[in-house]
C-alpha cells in the first residue's frame, strides 16, 4: 500500500504533522516505537512542568505565614509528587492517541527503518509514501569526561524516575535542563551545586536576565560556579578545574545536563546520503533535506530543539507537501524556563542587538512596582522590551516574572506581525495582572511609564 507522507516519529513534531496530514486529506502513516508524545511529553516538558508545580505548591505552602495561611509540620511526599506526574503524562498521552485515531491515521507501533527516500520497513513489513518525514528527536549528550560510567551519575531521563531524592547532587551545565532540575531539587531539600563551562549560566539569554536569575538562585542555596571545566567524576565527588587551579565537590548523585543529540543512525544517513552535520539532518526553511520528498524536523534538524518549534516544523512541512510555499521563520520563537519566577524571551537580546550594530531603545519595568506580583509575593523579576529607535519595530522582548510562559505570547505575535512599540503601550490592559508590566515596559521605551520613577 501506498501512502501521501509517512512519518517516523510521534512527538510533538510528528504526531503535529501526522494530524495535519490527515487534515489536509493525505493518506497518512505514522511510526512510534515507545510512547506517543516524544521527549517533550514522556521525558521532558510535561513532566518537568508538572515536578515543577509540586515544587512551587510546597515553596508556597512553606511561605504562607505571610498570607495569613497557617499549617503545621509541613512536608512533602515524593513519591505522591512523581505519581501526579505520571497520571498528567499519560493522561496526555491517552489524549494523542484518541486524536491520531479520530483522524484515521494509520500508527504502527515499532521501529521503523528508512530503505530509501520512499520506503520505510517495520517489522519486517515495507511500507511506501511519497514523502517521508523523519521527527525522531533527540537523546541526552554524554561528554568524555573520565568517569562518567560511575553509577551515580544520570541523565535527565534518569532523574524523571527518581525513586528518592539525593541528599547532594552536582549538576553539570547550567543551560535550561539544568537550571530548572536546580531549581526543583533545591525546592525540596536537596543541596544542588551547578557547574558551568562557560562565563555564565543560561549564556544565550539576556544579561540582565542571567545576572538577576543567578543572584536569586543563590539567594535559595544553589552553588553556581561558572567558567569550570569538570575533569574527573568519582564514586562520591566531582573535580572541576577553575582559573587553572582543582577543586573537589561532594555528590551523591551527578545529573549530566550538556545538551541533548539527535536521535538518528548517522550510518543509515551516510548510506542514503542525507547531508547532515554530526547527525543534526541539514534542512533548508522548507523543511526539505537535500533528497526529494524526504523532510527532518524537531531536535532531529538541530535549528531550535523545542516542542513547539518541532510542532511549527511539522505543519510547515505538510503545507509544502501539499503544494503551498511555506517557509519556516526561527526569529520568533519563544524560550521559556520554569522556574519561580518563570523566564522567557523572544528575538533579539540587548547584546545581540549591538553586536549587529542596530540602533535601539529599551525599555524596563520592575515587577515590584506591579500590583499583582505583589499579591503573588513575586517581584525580584522585571520586563524587558528592545525595540528599533527609528520604527518602534519590537526586536526583543525578555520577561522574569510570574507567567511570563504565558505572556510572551503577546510579544511575540507584536514581533510576527511586526508590531511597533506604540501598539503595545497604546493596548490596553486588564487591571491587576502582570500583563501590565508588559504595556509599562513599551511606554518607559519613550521615558513614558507611569508606574516607574
Amino acid at each position: 500500500m501506498t501512502y501521501d507522507v509517512a512519518i517516523i516519529g510521534g512527538g510533538p513534531g510528528g504526531y503535529v504533522a501526522a494530524i495535519k496530514a490527515a487534515q489536509r486529506g493525505l493518506k497518512t502513516i505514522l511510526f512510534e516505537k515507545e510512547k506517543l508524545g516524544g521527549v517533550c511529553l514522556n521525558k521532558g516538558c510535561i513532566p518537568t512542568k508538572a515536578l515543577l508545580k509540586s515544587a512551587s505548591i510546597y515553596n508556597y505552602a512553606k511561605d504562607s505565614k505571610k498570607y495569613g495561611i497557617h499549617y503545621d509540620n509541613i512536608s512533602f511526599d515524593w513519591t505522591t509528587v512523581m505519581e501526579h506526574k505520571e497520571g498528567i503524562v499519560d493522561h496526555l498521552v491517552g489524549g494523542i492517541e484518541m486524536l491520531i485515531s479520530a483522524n484515521k491515521i494509520e500508527l504502527i507501533r515499532s521501529e521503523a527503518t528508512l530503505i530509501n527516500k520512499n520506503t520505510i520497513v517495520a517489522k519486517g513489513i515495507e511500507y511506501i509514501a511519497k514523502n517521508i518525514i523523519l521527527a525522531t528527536g533527540s537523546e541526552p549528550v554524554l561528554p568524555p569526561i573520565d568517569g562518567i560510567q560511575h553509577k551515580i551519575v544520570i541523565t535527565s531521563d534518569q532523574l524523571l524516575q527518581l525513586s528518592k531524592l539525593p541528599e547532594k547532587l552536582v549538576i553539570v551545565g547550567g543551560g535550561v535542563i539544568g537550571i530548572e532540575f536546580a531549581f526543583l531539587l533545591n525546592s525540596f531539600g536537596v543541596k544542588v551545586t551547578i557547574i558551568e563551562m562557560m562565563d555564565s549560566i543560561l549564556f544565550n539569554a539576556d544579561q540582565e536576565i542571567i545576572k538577576a536569575v543567578t543572584k536569586d538562585l543563590t539567594k535559595l542555596g544553589l552553588t553556581i560556579i561558572t567558567g569550570a571545566k569538570v575533569k574527573k567524576i568519582q564514586e562520591n565527588s566531582v573535580l572541576y578545574e577553575k582559573d587553572n587551579k582543582e577543586f573537589e565537590v561532594s555528590a551523591a548523585q551527578v545529573l549530566i545536563s550538556t545538551g541533548r543529540k539527535s536521535a538518528v543512525n548517522i550510518e543509515m544517513l551516510e548510506k542514503l546520503g542525507i547531508v547532515h552535520s554530526r547527525g543534526m539532518i541539514q534542512t533548508n526553511d522548507r523543511l526539505q533535506t537535500n533528497i526529494t520528498g524526504l523532510y527532518a524536523i524537531g531536535d532531529l534538524n538541530g535549528k531550535s530543539m523545542l516542542a513547539h518549534t518541532a510542532s511549527e516544523e511539522g505543519i510547515i512541512a505538510i503545507e509544502n507537501i501539499c503544494g503551498e510555499d511555506k517557509h519556516m521563520d526561527y526569529s520568533g520563537i519563544p524560550q521559556c524556563i520554569y522556574i519561580t519566577p518563570e523566564i522567557a524571551w523572544v528575538g533579539l537580546t540587548e547584546q545581540e542587538a549591538l553586536k549587529k550594530e542596530l540602533d535601539i531603545k529599551i525599555g524596563t519595568f520592575p515587577m515590584a512596582a506591579n500590583g499583582k506580583s505583589l499579591i503573588e509575593g513575586e517581584t525580584s523579576g522585571f520586563i524587558k522590551i528592545i525595540a528599533d529607535k527609528r520604527y518602534g519595530q519590537v526586536l526583543g522582548a525578555h520577561l522574569y516574572c510570574s507567567h511570563a510562559t504565558d505572556m510572551i505570547a503577546e510579544l511575540a505575535l507584536a514581533m510576527k506581525s511586526e508590531c511597533c512599540i506604540e501598539d503595545i503601550a497604546d493596548c490596553v490592559h486588564a487591571h491587576p495582572t502582570v500583563s501590565e508590566g508588559v504595556m509599562e515596559a513599551a511606554n518607559a521605551v519613550f521615558g513614558h511609564a507611569i508606574h516607574k520613577l
